[in-house]
């Protein structure tokens, strides 16, 4: 049974390949399932019988992975194998990918208390992910702040949920309120500026 079954080593690294995918970015999923190999031995070839479902396997990782970077990729496989007994499935991989972009996206209750915890304004709040500020948002800051926990968390963690599964399918979530605040400020200093120059202008003037 061949290793490679998706191209790699055939472009200088850093540029794309012909399916698309970064060079590292191949190499990352076929190491992943070099570990894989070495590791669940008899697991993988009951798993893999053949080259050809061994190809299809990678290239059904490859897309669904593509949102993690092929370091992540990495760190995620060493974790795997140091705390998973059986052949992980791409679940297993995606969940463990998750927990080391954040960490609170591990665990509902670790993001429900984030969100209570956290300042206002919220969108300038320093977040662990996204996903949590919007989870958070779905839920209501004023509910999170006024609720008894035995309340509030099991609403925000049907939310925490519902967010995962959208994270899993490939959205991606921002801050689109720190950006535009953020934005706004440079505006507002950019404007100050202008008009302490015109000010400085007509003094000397």
């Amino acid at each position: 049974m061949t290793n490679s079954m998706i191209e790699a080593g055939q472009v200088k690294p850093g540029s794309t390949t012909r399916s698309g995918y970064s060079d590292d970015y191949i190499a990352a999923i076929n190491q992943a399932f070099a570990v894989f190999k070495r590791n669940y031995h008899n697991q993988f070839f009951k798993a893999f019988a053949d080259d050809k479902e061994l190809a299809i396997s990678k290239k059904l990782w490859a897309e669904s992975l593509k949102r993690f970077t092929p370091e992540l990729i990495v760190k995620a496989t060493r974790r795997l194998i140091e705390q998973e007994g059986f052949l992980p499935t791409l679940k297993t991989m995606i969940d463990h990918c998750e927990a080391l972009l954040a960490p609170s996206l591990a665990d509902p209750y670790a993001a429900y208390i984030e969100a209570c915890n956290a300042t206002s304004p919220k969108s300038n709040y320093d977040w662990s992910h996204p996903l949590v500020y919007s989870v958070g948002a779905k839920t209501g800051w004023h509910l999170l702040a006024t609720t008894p926990e035995q309340h509030a968390f099991p609403r925000f963690k049907e939310n925490f949920m519902a967010a995962m599964g959208r994270l899993r399918e490939g959205h991606q979530f921002t801050l689109p309120e720190k950006q535009r605040i953020e934005k706004k400020k440079e505006e507002i200093s950019s404007a100050d500026s202008k008009a302490k120059a015109q000010k400085l202008v007509d003094m000397l003037g």
